[in-house]
């Protein structure tokens, strides 16, 4: 993923929490909004730029972004770094100091600064991530009715957040569903499927959506993705299809799902991740002689390294298809 701006310190500094371990200097990932304003102009002049509040608004009435004023203030010179670590200071500055001078760096940064509040749950309320992707879709919807091409437009701003905006999108709508906001959920499905880059998930939760108040359409969307998918293959999202048909009951599409995962197992991962659904609904279909059987062979397999690739042969893999195609056709 590529980012651009402030992003790509934001994806360093997620980095270096995840792993301390990671290659980074202090600056690079220092949170510059626990700073004061006396040490922010005193970094700066560390870096040879004199400024105080009033220059500062000064240099920054004359420039778009905090870019264009990064560039401006700095002097130049062999030592790159020196622009990014302005660049930094400069950023944080011109959020506190212009907050009604927006651009989409400082917009994307802000978004980022929600979802990891979110992701910590350390966000009192979603409102303010709510109103956050409302303007998303605003300024998406403005880039498309000025005529570029709603994928593009959604790719070029993704490059300003840290986070992969996607699938937060995907996971945030997911988590509605889950708290029966209906109404949230259905926004910003509607919202953003015309600009992701791959619509199958969302078209995959407008079935969940749809599924208490009309079984017989959610059901005919999901026959058309699981075909779409025959073509455009993606195990995980049919693993995910498994898990939630399995949970409603459907016998015929859980199965359905984990015989057209076949032809897509290619380490020893995706067949054990296929095991351990398949053990944890076959509870809901009263199958308690498969499943001792699919559980013996997933603690057999547990020390099988997951990267190994899975040989056609496998004895495993064998009765375990066997077993889904008998069970399929109610021969068990």
């Amino acid at each position: 993923m590529q980012t651009k701006g402030r992003s790509l310190f934001n994806l360093l500094r997620m980095n270096w929490l995840e792993d301390p371990q990671i290659s980074a200097q202090p600056w690079q990932i220092k949170n510059y909004r626990e700073l004061g304003l006396e040490k922010l102009f005193e970094m700066l002049l560390e870096l040879n730029v004199s400024l105080d509040e009033e220059r500062f608004k000064e240099y920054a009435s004359t420039c778009d972004n905090p870019e264009e004023l990064t560039d401006a203030l700095w002097l130049g010179g062999e030592d790159l770094s020196e622009h990014d670590r302005i660049y930094l200071i400069v950023f944080e500055l011109w959020r506190r100091f212009l907050p009604e001078k927006q651009s989409l760096s400082l917009f994307c940064d802000e978004l980022d600064q929600l979802i990891d509040l979110y992701d910590r749950t350390d966000l009192p309320n979603d409102e303010p991530l709510q109103g956050a992707l409302s303007e998303l879709g605003g300024i998406l919807d403005q880039s498309v009715d000025r005529g570029q091409p709603p994928k593009e437009v959604f790719t070029a701003l993704s490059e300003y957040c840290a986070h992969d905006l996607e699938r937060f999108i995907y996971d945030f709508a997911a988590a509605q569903i889950d708290l029966e906001n209906r109404a949230l959920a259905s926004e910003l499905l509607d919202g953003f499927i015309s600009y992701v880059s791959d619509d199958k998930w969302f078209q995959f939760l407008r079935a969940r959506l749809l599924f208490d108040t009309d079984e017989e359409e959610a059901h005919f969307m999901i026959d058309r993705l699981m075909e779409r998918l025959q073509e455009e293959p993606d195990f995980e999202l049919l693993l995910e299809i498994a898990r939630f048909v399995a949970s409603r009951g459907s016998r015929e599409y859980f199965f359905r799902a984990t015989m057209d995962a076949k032809p897509y197992l290619q380490v020893e991962e995706d067949f054990q991740e296929l095991l351990a659904l398949s053990c944890e609904f076959l509870r809901f279909f009263n199958q308690a002689q498969v499943f001792e059987e699919l559980s013996s062979m997933l603690e057999r397999r547990a020390n099988t390294p997951l990267e190994k690739e899975l040989r056609e042969g496998d004895r495993d893999l064998t009765t375990y298809f066997s077993l889904m195609d008998n069970l399929e056709r109610n021969e068990i």
